[in-house]
């Protein structure tokens, strides 16, 4: 396929068939046309405004969508053999699949080590409000930073908002610092 662990990229263009981070273990075969995103099948739900009570996706089918990208990171995280960060936790970033089942997928950005190394110093890349405010600081990408983009992504998913919503004041633009001021506050 072209992935390089050393660069994190794809160094050709090519259609992923199936895709196994295990040695000599054969994959299973995906049909990509068969995979909407997260961000397709919950669109009404992202766009609503504010906290509006109207959802076009039940919460047993939220809550199922947000397990399966858990499941992802602690396997990409903990029991793959190598670790892999994936570095773009987002919803478009999201697929599910013929069992409505959903699938962390674009490892365009990712990066692999091995586990107990520290990562390097990179490039920061991504979407604002899914950047973990460490990575934007230090440059680092680690699990953590990958948590903290699961986060934004289940703030957005469970309330229907985007991370950053220009339209808000400045108290609510950014949908973390919000939520948080508002635990902060007990409200």
């Amino acid at each position: 396929m072209g992935f390089s662990a050393s660069t994190g990229l794809l160094t050709a263009s090519h259609n992923v068939l199936g895709w196994s981070f295990r040695i000599g273990v054969r994959a299973q075969d995906l049909d990509p046309s068969e995979l909407p995103s997260l961000m397709k099948r919950s669109k009404k739900v992202v766009q609503r405004k504010g906290f509006a009570t109207e959802e076009t996706t039940d919460l047993g089918t939220k809550i199922q969508d947000l397990i399966g990208v858990a499941q992802a990171l602690l396997y990409l995280h903990e029991e793959c053999d190598q670790r892999v960060v994936h570095r773009e936790v987002k919803p478009s970033n999201v697929l599910i699949d013929a069992e409505l089942d959903a699938k962390l997928g674009d490892f365009g950005l990712s990066w692999i080590y091995e586990h107990g190394i520290n990562p390097q110093t990179t490039n920061i890349v991504g979407i604002l409000g899914y950047l973990a405010p460490e990575f934007t600081k230090t440059g680092k990408a680690t699990s953590s930073t990958d948590v903290y983009s699961y986060g934004a992504l289940m703030l957005e998913v469970s309330r229907g908002r985007r991370p950053i919503d220009p339209q808000k004041n400045a108290q609510e633009l950014v949908l973390v610092d919000w939520v948080r001021e508002l635990h902060s506050c007990d409200q």
